[in-house]
């Protein structure tokens, strides 16, 4: 199955699969915590269930309730952020493909 950022858009359509995305990701966050942003972001997802993981070895558990309260918010922003700038990044290219953007007008760096 192609992923949806992949898919050519019928019409034009981009913001419709942006919103997907961000929905997608807010709803995974806030269910699941830092295990929600292995959708967006693979690497603090890696960081925070890492980190947790540790300290609630380290604790017996009692440091994971703490680094939950704080961890919990921060993933949710980390998703919002990290699928908003893969969103831009997807535009940009789009549009560099359709050959409407000028050339001085650099792409994000992978």
């Amino acid at each position: 199955m192609i992923p949806l950022a992949l898919r050519p858009m019928k019409n034009g359509n981009l913001n419709k699969a942006f919103k997907n995305h961000k929905v997608r990701v807010f709803l995974l966050t806030l269910f699941l915590g830092p295990f929600g942003l292995f959708y967006s972001n693979l690497t603090a997802a890696t960081v925070m269930s890492l980190v947790m993981l540790i300290v609630g070895i380290l604790t017996f558990g009692i440091g994971t309730i703490i680094l939950a309260l704080v961890f919990w918010p921060t993933s949710i922003l980390v998703g919002y952020f990290s699928v908003k700038h893969y969103n831009n990044k997807l535009a940009l290219e789009n549009i560099r493909s359709r050959k409407e953007l000028p050339d001085w007008v650099s792409l994000p760096k992978k």
